[in-house]
């Protein structure tokens, strides 16, 4: 006979059955199963009727074993002895008996070094759970899910559900479901025991699951949990809150500074819509660690970059939710490239690692990988652009559909004018033969006897076109000198820190090319007597620039200040980078474009010092900031023929993005392109790692 004993996970021993196949249901095992579950645990426990903290040791398991043996050889012969039909009586039947114990709790272990016999079969906890979960029933499984409702707020990306059963199971499984639709599906093992409310470990949603809740107008979705041992899956409804549609999706153009940060956010379909904060505040509002630029930049290996990266994405996934009510898509970042920090090959990092990155990884750029697949839907990624890029299809790609509108005009007019002297000249013969005619038929008749008449003109007189306008100035000077936009410096005057990126034939001429934090505009502010850092010092220095008026004007105290601050702090910085390039780089090419941007670019004796600057080492410099795209623009719609292109894209996107600067500013006749790193991330798209 084997006797089936049981260790469930409360620390209780049960006798749970008798198998004999030669005797069947013959015997009495409810009665035998008592006196069992009395006697022979007490034999087996030392006394204890049930409980034990620990595996019974052979010795134990022997003494139970015979007195399970004669418990049963004793109801076997009675039993044969109640229904013996013949005249002798039998002889007594011998019984044998084997034990299964069965481990229901995972935390009880076999003795080392103590093999069990050959008529004691230990089975394993999981071997043990798969039995006994073969025996659970559609209902036995209940849920509490009171804890869970799937949302963009605080913790409404986790599954946290507590299961009751009656009996120990081994879940292995965990899936995720809307409909026919599967969200997720993971290893999730936990031992669930017998009666006992188990909560099961958090199960995190990514935010495409999250997303997959609003698929097919669904609004809500079911957990199935897997338990070994049974086919069967039991399922509990999840609780969802009110989700956007499954098209509504976001992009963000983030534009960080030091102390300002330009941002906009671009909802399928629709319009960028732009933004314009304080740098503290804003990563307050979003819950995200403070920016500190100059110290993430000071990492030549991204590392530190990448962990703010990583560490801000679910924040900012969960804030794009609730107030813009979409799911984050794409996240949009400019860099500065220096000589120490190389954004492209930072780029490139993160590309190879999201390709071939090891998901047991601990590095930052496959941390940021990992956060990446967790908090944007529809494959979304962190794109990450040199600024000098932006900045330059902000600014460049306007300027050079001006010059070529330009040069296209410059060569319509020379062929006008040259067409037109041909006119003109076969018109003067035309008339010269005309007149020989009408000379020839005024004269006498003895004339008219004697001389031939002159050939006359063919066809009707020669018309000349009517003149068209001059090119102007401006397009002179585009179509002049075309190299100067081969030629760039780009200069982002910011709060904390001025960044310089030198191109050529648009490549970053990296040993030129740097972020100096001592010649910020905060900095010009100390120097002038005006400590105040933040918006206070900058519409400070917004005013100072309204006051630039012709030259009568210099006398003024706060302006003089304000020249002589400029020149002090930006000098050395400038003079050594345009000195360099007018005398070693750019010395066969001397026409060269300084584009200008950021807050800096307000303020006029910056645009005047580096004239000066660049006239002193032999360049001739075409200083462009925003107010000056903007005029050219402006010029090429009013000249009075049509040209060409003028509604691209660029264009459009250039006057779009002035506007929301004037939008944005305080000072309204303080004209910069605030967005001019965001302009260009919308003209690019951006560049996904």
């Amino acid at each position: 006979m084997l006797v089936d004993a049981e260790l469930r996970s409360d620390r209780t021993w049960h006798i749970t059955g008798i198998t004999t196949p030669r005797v069947g249901a013959a015997i009495n095992q409810a009665i035998v199963l008592q006196r069992l579950n009395d006697d022979g645990l007490r034999s087996l426990l030392g006394g204890s009727a049930t409980s034990g903290a620990s595996f019974p040791s052979g010795r134990s398991w022997e003494v139970f074993r015979e007195l399970a043996r004669s418990l049963l050889t004793d109801e076997l012969n009675s039993l044969i002895r109640r229904s013996w039909e013949g005249l002798r009586q039998p002889s007594a039947a011998r019984v044998l008996v084997s034990i299964r114990a069965m481990l229901l709790d995972p935390d009880i272990a076999l003795a080392e070094g103590e093999p069990a016999p050959a008529w004691l079969e230990v089975v394993p906890f999981d071997a043990a759970a798969a039995s006994a979960a073969a025996k659970l029933r559609d209902g036995d499984v209940t849920f509490d899910v009171t804890r869970t409702q799937v949302s963009f707020a605080p913790g409404g990306d986790r599954i946290e559900v507590a299961v009751r059963t009656p009996r120990e199971m081994l879940i292995h499984e965990c899936k995720v479901v809307s409909g026919d639709k599967p969200l997720l599906v993971a290893p999730l093992t936990r031992v669930v025991r017998r009666d006992a409310l188990t909560a099961l470990p958090p199960i995190v949603l990514s935010a495409e699951a999250v997303r997959g809740f609003a698929a097919n107008g669904a609004s809500g979705g079911e957990l199935l949990l897997s338990v070994r041992g049974t086919e069967k899956r039991f399922a509990t409804r999840i609780p969802v809150a009110a989700l956007p549609a499954f098209s509504a999706v976001a992009d963000i153009f983030l534009d960080l500074g030091s102390t300002n940060t330009k941002w906009a956010l671009r909802l399928e379909g629709k319009e960028p819509v732009e933004h314009d904060q304080d740098t503290a505040t804003l990563t307050e509002v979003w819950g995200i660690d403070a920016y500190r630029k100059a110290e993430l930049l000071s990492d030549s290996a991204g590392d530190r970059w990448s962990e703010w990266v990583a560490r801000a994405l679910p924040a900012l996934r969960h804030w794009v939710g609730r107030e813009h009510n979409a799911y984050l898509r794409n996240v949009h970042l400019s860099l500065p490239s220096t000589e120490q920090f190389d954004v492209i090959a930072l780029g490139k990092t993160l590309r190879d690692t999201a390709r071939s990155g090891d998901g047991a990884s601990r590095s930052p750029q496959d941390a940021l990988r990992r956060a990446t697949t967790e908090n944007l839907v529809s494959q979304g990624a962190v794109v990450v652009v040199p600024e000098h890029e932006l900045v330059a299809a902000h600014y460049l790609g306007v300027l050079r559909i001006l010059q070529k509108a330009a040069q296209a005009y410059a060569g319509r007019f020379k062929s006008h004018e040259a067409r037109c002297a041909d006119q003109a000249q076969r018109q003067r013969t035309w008339d010269s033969r005309q007149a020989a005619v009408s000379d020839y038929e005024s004269r006498w008749f003895g004339y008219r006897w004697f001389n031939d008449r002159p050939a006359g003109p063919s066809g009707s007189r020669p018309s000349v076109d009517t003149k068209i306008t001059n090119p102007a100035e401006w397009m002179n000077d585009l179509v002049e000198h075309p190299e100067q936009f081969d030629h760039v410096v780009l200069l982002d005057a910011g709060g904390l820190s001025l960044d310089i990126s030198v191109l050529e034939k648009h490549e970053l001429v990296r040993a030129l090319s740097r972020s100096d934090t001592g010649c910020g505009g905060e900095a010009i502010s100390s120097r002038i007597g005006r400590h105040e850092i933040g918006p206070r010092g900058t519409r400070y220095k917004a005013q100072l620039g309204l006051r630039w008026l012709p030259a009568r004007d210099l006398s003024d105290p706060a302006q003089r200040e304000y020249r002589d601050a400029t020149r002090e702090l930006y000098g050395p910085v400038l003079t050594r980078v345009i000195r360099s390039l007018g005398e070693t780089r750019w010395k066969k090419s001397r026409h060269c474009c300084v584009l200008l941007t950021g807050g800096g670019s307000r303020n006029p004796h910056l645009a005047e010092y580096i004239s000066e600057l660049a006239s002193d080492a032999g360049l001739r410099a075409n200083v462009v900031d925003a107010p000056t795209v903007q005029d050219l623009i402006r010029q090429a719609r009013e000249f009075p023929e049509p040209l060409q292109e003028l509604g691209s894209e660029e264009v459009r996107r250039f006057e779009a993005t002035q506007v929301w600067s004037e939008r944005r500013e305080r000072q309204p006749l303080a004209r910069y392109d605030k967005f001019a790193v965001v302009g260009g991330m919308c003209a690019l798209g951006g560049r996904r790692l």
